[in-house]
């Protein structure tokens, strides 16, 4: 028999892709002191609209152009947003980070910001985000009666479905379903249609158009 859950999920860290790994290279061979601007920078990139003011201001501070700065605050506002984004508590936070290969001075500045400003990060991130629960798990079996000799040669399984998912504060919770062999035919049907589409050419061009 199936048992209804509800637990608490790990936290899934972010996987950064390599065009904003390549973005925050440069952050390796800043110092600290200059890291830390940078970092509040890319926060009010975040929860400000002013955020392209700063970036010129920064750029000037630091001697360098806002053409080059503005990728390393774009990037790293990223990474703040998608770590906010997973929930992940400060005390992972390097952890969430450590694809980024930065000194353990920098990771402490990364720190020292993510932690400060969390709760700001994850309320922006919460106002544009739908609250929809997540895919975790599905689990099934085949019930089929054979008790009565009269059923013997007409006897229908009928698949018990469990359905995981987890909600914004990885809360585990389960639904359980039941269908027959037609309806899971169409299910499959539906699913094998869906990773077709993302696999077409519009879906393609769509993904490289948001990334």
């Amino acid at each position: 028999n199936f048992v209804q859950m509800a637990a608490k999920l790990p936290v899934r860290l972010p996987t950064f892709d390599k065009r904003l790994i390549d973005d925050l290279a440069l952050l390796a061979k800043l110092s600290a002191d200059n890291l830390k601007p940078i970092a509040e920078v890319a926060v009010q990139l975040i929860i400000s609209e002013a955020a392209d003011t700063e970036i010129t201001q920064l750029a000037a501070t630091l001697k360098s152009r806002p053409d080059k700065i503005r990728p390393i605050v774009h990037g790293l506002s990223s990474a703040f947003w998608e770590c906010a984004k997973a929930r992940v508590p400060s005390d992972i936070f390097i952890q969430a980070i450590s694809q980024l290969s930065l000194s353990p001075d920098s990771n402490a500045v990364l720190l020292a910001t993510y932690a400060a400003h969390y709760t700001t990060i994850v309320d922006t991130t919460k106002a544009f985000s739908m609250s929809l629960p997540q895919y975790q798990h599905l689990d099934w079996r085949i019930d089929v009666e054979i008790g009565r000799r009269s059923i013997v040669e007409d006897a229908t399984p009928k698949f018990m479905l469990r359905l995981d998912t987890s909600d914004a504060v990885n809360d585990l919770k389960s639904v359980h379903l039941q269908a027959d062999l037609i309806n899971m035919k169409h299910i499959l049907n539906q699913l094998e249609a869906a990773v077709a589409e993302e696999r077409s050419v519009h879906a393609r061009r769509f993904q490289r158009y948001i990334q």
